[in-house]
């Protein structure tokens, strides 16, 4: 990860942690961790939109559902 500052959104919380190839998501309140998905040629989190959490990659970008971590949308490859 090139950033692996947290971002928070509706009592969830983002973690990239630079050793680490996957995306984390934790509860704001007591830490416990939520999902967590693969990297894959994602870079950064760019932020969280409309309950999604943006990811940018190399070749384009993703949306993960905040709920779950599930796709929101197909990869965007330019």
């Amino acid at each position: 990860w090139m950033d692996s500052a947290p971002t928070i959104s509706g009592g969830r919380v983002i973690v990239t942690p630079v050793e680490s190839n996957e995306i984390h998501c934790v509860n704001l309140i007591d830490g416990r961790l939520l999902w967590k998905r693969p990297r894959g040629a994602g870079l950064y989190v760019a932020g969280v939109r409309d309950d999604q959490v943006l990811v940018v990659g190399r070749d384009g970008m993703q949306a993960l559902r905040l709920a779950d971590g599930e796709a929101a949308w197909p990869a965007v490859v330019q």
